[in-house]
């Protein structure tokens, strides 16, 4: 599955940027991207793109942390897999 984060900030200065996005799938770390001042996002809204291998039920997490304020909050999605009926 190709999954796509989009990051969406009001900042991108060398004082206020996010410096961190970490993605999840079922509780285990399966990206990370780390910024600082000077190795900033491209802008304040921004995406990244993963693809993962699915075979079961998969609880996607991502999280984006601001160097001055923390993070919102997590954003979560379940992607189901339908079993084949015989």
């Amino acid at each position: 599955a190709t999954i796509t984060i989009n990051i969406t900030h009001k900042g991108n200065s060398r004082f206020h940027y996010v410096n961190r996005v970490v993605v999840t799938a079922n509780g285990q770390e399966v990206a990370r991207w780390d910024f600082s001042s000077g190795n900033r996002p491209e802008g304040e809204n921004f995406s990244r793109e993963i693809k993962l291998q699915i075979q079961t039920d998969t609880e996607i997490v991502a999280k984006a942390n601001c160097n001055l304020h923390g993070s919102a909050g997590p954003a979560r999605v379940t992607i189901k897999i339908e079993s084949e009926k015989s």
